[in-house]
């Protein structure tokens, strides 16, 4: 079995950037920012803005006709390193916002519902969040030079992603869950409905994080795995 396609693996994973967070944190707190965090930051920029455009065209390559597990668990796996960002911008001296604290915390559980196992349905929402991220980390990664234009669009491609994730998850879940003969579960399609769900409850907010804050962020997530733990023990025994 792949790595990091279990909900257990996905939890130890949330638990080691917890930990890796605070202990950046704390370093930054006691000793102040780290050198060389800027940089890196640019590099993983630029590095993630052309993974982004190689997903995209991948994605829009591929066909219901050919065997998608190999893209889909690539961008099941960009989720976790996209979560070098929490580390990076922590290491340089930036407080962490709450939705962007959120959002690397609960993407991989995201994936892991809709990507990585029970995948109908996936391309749109896959193609729009990974164009969104071509743009948005190629304007993090110009800084000052950002064009205008690139600002204004991201918002929109940002909105649009959540709109087509919610609209592709409510057609497929009621599909599944009237299908009484069907084999495909239809709780996937309800998990990934409450995440997005809260990027749009997130998207126009921001607040900080410090350590005590982080222990309920771990709280929410630790939630989360018992919450679909307990749907999937249910889904097996109706399917026996």
């Amino acid at each position: 079995m792949a790595v990091l396609t279990t909900l257990p693996e996905v939890l130890a994973f949330s638990i080691f950037l917890l930990l890796a967070w605070t202990a950046v944190d704390v370093y930054v707190i006691k000793y102040g920012p780290i050198a060389a965090a800027r940089s890196l930051t640019k590099v993983h920029n630029w590095f993630y803005a052309a993974v982004s455009l190689v997903m995209l065209v991948q994605i829009l390559n591929n066909d219901d006709t050919q065997d998608s597990f190999t893209i889909r668990y690539i961008f099941h796996l960009s989720k976790f390193y996209e979560s070098l960002d929490i580390l990076l911008v922590c290491a340089s001296g930036s407080q962490i916002s709450g939705p962007l604290a959120f959002h690397h915390f609960t993407t991989p559980y995201l994936t892991y519902l809709r990507y990585a196992r029970h995948h109908g349905g996936w391309r749109p929402f896959a193609a729009l969040n990974n164009l969104h991220h071509l743009l948005v980390y190629t304007f993090f990664a110009r800084g000052k030079e950002a064009s205008v234009l690139l600002r204004s669009v991201l918002p929109c491609t940002g909105i649009l992603q959540l709109i087509v994730s919610v609209w592709v998850d409510v057609m497929y879940g009621l599909d599944k869950y009237y299908d009484e003969g069907g084999s495909e579960p239809w709780w996937p399609n309800l998990g990934a409905l409450a995440l997005v769900g809260g990027y749009f409850v997130l998207f126009f907010q921001g607040f900080g994080f410090r350590v005590g804050q982080k222990m309920v962020l771990f709280g929410g997530v630790l939630g989360v795995f018992v919450i679909l733990r307990a749907l999937i023990e249910r889904g097996q025994s109706i399917a026996a």
